[in-house]
């Protein structure tokens, strides 16, 4: 489903895009509350957004309490800050079922900053009864994509590889989930550990 979502269109050039856009957007300026480890993203963003006349004010914070403060009281209507755009890290993906990226599309939850919404909602609440692996959970999967797509709900920057890097002596293999079991690592022959603890044995005899 994802292959068939495009982020350009694949019938008018961008330049005649970017025109129309300016037409209609131009003098728009949009408040845009970040951790600052998000602003590398950021700054290509507003780079772009530029061309077509808007501006991004952004309010920057060094911690994600301040981010989340501001996310879980919008959908009740009581953030004490205003914001066009907020920014937060969705890195939980549990084994290959999307559930907690889907969960920020139920309107009604606190994590969910979206309109009401009742076909999105329904679509979620069939999701959820769905069985992973079944033709009718691909079909759902599919349709939410689509509609959050065609609705400019949201915009993701996906980071389809995590980097892990272990010493080269111990042997490890991550989890297809959030946490990492680090308690499963093992150490091999050629550990630090072991060599030391050799050469002390020899010593001691």
């Amino acid at each position: 489903m994802v292959k068939t979502l495009r982020p350009y269109s694949e019938i008018k050039s961008p330049k005649a895009i970017r025109g129309e856009l300016k037409k209609v957007l131009d003098g728009l300026s949009l408040k845009v509350l970040t951790q600052d480890r998000f602003m590398f993203i950021w700054k290509g963003i507003a780079r772009d957004l530029r061309k077509v006349g808007v501006k991004l004010d952004f309010e920057i914070t060094t911690s994600e309490k301040d981010v989340f403060d501001q996310l879980l009281t919008t959908n009740a209507g009581k953030n004490t800050q205003s914001w066009d755009l907020l920014v937060w890290g969705l890195d939980d993906w549990f084994y290959n079922h999307p559930w907690s990226a889907f969960l920020v599309y139920r309107t009604q939850n606190a994590w969910s900053t979206i309109f009401p919404d009742p076909i999105l909602d329904g679509y979620i609440d069939i999701f959820f009864r769905s069985s992973v692996g079944t033709p009718e959970f691909t079909a759902i999967c599919a349709k939410i994509m689509r509609h959050v797509y065609d609705n400019a709900y949201m915009l993701f920057v996906p980071a389809p590889n995590k980097l892990l890097a272990v010493n080269k002596n111990v042997i490890f293999k991550p989890n297809r989930m959030a946490h990492m079991p680090l308690w499963e690592i093992e150490i091999s022959r050629d550990h630090w550990s072991i060599r030391h603890g050799s050469r002390q044995r020899k010593s001691l005899q």
